[in-house]
């Protein structure tokens, strides 16, 4: 008989250990109940089943691990591709405009279908594509819903712009041929159309689309009869409007109507004074606002009377610009026909100046023109008038720089051609400096050149700080005139003061002539330069007049250069006050 063993249970009187909760979840552990005796061969199999089923739970768990963790994985590459093809904000689908969205919705498929065939693709097993599929045709419906809005959007937007843009350019057209009655009907017809048309795709309710027609043929009627008024043709405008009137919006009216009313006056009041004038050309002004006098309208007798008043200052004007411009003609003739004389007296040196002048010609000229040939023929034989005889500044320097630069040529000069252009002063001054040189005096020469050679030092390099170039050919009778008024001032320190200016002071001379500015008229605005640049086109009309009486007065030969020459001078001593 078998024996039974006892266990006696020892007794603490300590607490009992308390089981404590990790903070982290532990892993599932297998619980195998204790087995204190198997009694048969049963339960041996019993225990077996239960690891074996065991195993297959947690292999069955694994794999639902691994294809949740492979459907993420591809989900996660959709959301990659839509990021990047529906929102990127530089080339993604829903910022893409204009017309670049037609065929966006068979791009947006074409590339969706072909990034989740790819993906299912790449996937290990059934279970996996057919999760796959549920995911990717709720990514894709969603993603085409989208797109289609997007487009019709845009598509909309293009609508409106070409609608609107097709019906700006045929109330245009209607304009520029608002004088042809067929084309004008033409582009109604187009505007009606076309506005019917939009509403029809827009899905438009009649009456939201008659309103929309009304409104653009209204703006077209409005745009016909301004183009015919501006053009001045006011009675086909009247005849127009009366026409279409009752299909212009009613708010715009007013405004259209008091148009019509100043294109009516306008248009009237330029026909009769067209009418008076081309009956009355050299009427006096009296009489023309006589014969306006008689048009009842009194809008239309006031913008004619002012038509005709203007017509009347006008012609008035174009008298007087045309006795202007003859007198001017044949002062410019004169003036050339002495300088031709003058020249020709410097050849020939004749005696009396009637005697190389054509009769044609001399029978022509004033007798104040007469006398100063006259007396310009006698200056090379009698030296008649040298103490009075002005210099030509620029001959005088063309002779000064001869000796300077070219002493050989200005000895063999004959100075008796140039004395009709030197005064008595200069030309003594000048024989006796060609004496010097063509005697090899050249310590005489270098003293009676040193003054100009210092004086063209300073004059040069101040000419050229303003911006005027001594050198060129176009300068000279500027440089002349500056040295000229320089050497003049030059004179006046000398006989002030008792010595020559030093180069300091005749600096100051110099700056003092070149820097004074001048103000020249414009037609839009005035502009300054240099008094001594000034040119004869700058000299302005009631001076030149003054200048000229001055000129005949004393006898002298009106030429541009004598006007320009007192004209600078007059204005440098003004400035000077």
């Amino acid at each position: 008989m078998p024996v039974v063993r006892q266990f006696t249970r020892q007794q603490t009187t300590q607490a009992a250990p308390v089981q404590r909760r990790s903070l982290f979840p532990s892993p599932p552990q297998l619980q195998t109940p204790i087995v204190t005796q198997p009694k048969t061969e049963g339960a041996y199999s019993q225990l077996g089943n239960t690891l074996a089923n065991l195993g297959q739970q947690l292999y069955a768990n694994e794999i639902e691990k691994q294809d949740d963790i492979r459907l993420t994985q591809a989900e996660r590459k959709l959301s990659d591709w839509e990021l990047s093809t529906i929102y990127d904000p530089e080339k993604g689908a829903l910022h893409v405009q204009g017309e670049a969205v037609y065929g966006l919705h068979d791009k947006v498929q074409e590339s969706f279908d072909k990034t989740s065939g790819d993906i299912r693709g790449s996937l290990s097993n059934d279970r996996q594509r057919m999760k796959f599929d549920q995911i990717s045709n709720s990514h894709r419906a969603s993603v085409v819903a989208r797109i289609q809005t997007h487009v019709a959007s845009e598509s909309g937007k293009i609508d409106d712009q070409e609608t609107q843009a097709y019906i700006r350019n045929e109330q245009s057209l209607g304009a520029h041929n608002a004088a042809d009655p067929e084309q004008v009907g033409l582009h109604r017809s187009n505007i009606q159309r076309t506005t019917a048309q939009y509403a029809e795709r827009k899905h438009w309710g009649p009456e939201q689309t008659k309103m929309l027609v009304d409104s653009n043929v209204s703006d077209y009627h409005v745009g016909v009869i301004s183009q015919l008024l501006a053009t001045g043709d006011d009675l086909r405008a009247k005849v127009y409007f009366e026409e279409v009137k009752p299909e212009i919006a009613g708010e715009k009216l007013p405004a259209l109507e008091k148009a019509m009313r100043t294109g009516s006056v306008r248009g009237e009041s330029q026909r009769e004074a067209d009418r008076i004038w081309n009956a009355n050309k050299d009427a006096n002004l009296e009489e023309l606002m006589g014969g306006a006098a008689t048009i009842a309208d009194p809008d239309v007798r006031e913008d004619t009377e002012q038509r005709l008043r203007t017509f009347y200052s006008m012609r008035k004007q174009d008298q007087a610009q045309a006795e202007e411009v003859q007198t001017a003609r044949a002062k410019a003739l004169i003036d050339q026909t002495l300088q031709q004389m003058e020249n020709t007296i410097d050849v020939k040196k004749p005696v009396f100046a009637r005697d190389i002048v054509p009769p044609s010609i001399w029978n022509e000229l004033p007798d104040n023109a007469r006398k100063a040939l006259e007396s310009y023929a006698r200056q090379y034989h009698t030296n008649e008038g040298g103490a009075t005889r002005k210099t030509v500044q620029s001959h005088w320097y063309e002779l000064m720089r001869e000796a300077t630069d070219k002493p050989d040529v200005f000895a063999k000069r004959n100075l008796l051609v140039s004395i009709g252009k030197l005064s008595d002063s200069d030309f003594q001054e000048l024989a006796k400096l060609q004496r010097s040189v063509r005697e090899g005096k050249k310590v005489d020469v270098e003293k009676q050149l040193d003054d100009f050679r210092t004086q063209k030092d300073v004059v040069n390099n101040s000419l050229s700080a303003i911006g005027i170039n001594p050198g060129l050919k176009e300068n000279d009778a500027t440089v002349a005139r500056v040295h000229q008024m320089v050497g003049e001032k030059a004179a006046s320190w000398t006989r002030l003061t008792g010595k020559k200016p030093t180069n300091e002071e005749l600096q100051k001379i110099v700056d003092d002539v070149v820097t004074t500015a001048h103000t020249v008229d414009g037609w839009f605005w005035d502009t300054e330069k240099p008094l001594i640049g000034v040119q004869i086109g700058d000299v302005p009309r009631t001076d030149r007049k003054q200048i000229e009486d001055a000129l005949r007065g004393a006898g002298r030969v009106i030429t541009d250069d004598a006007i320009l020459d007192l004209y600078i001078r007059t204005q440098e001593r003004l400035k000077k006050k």
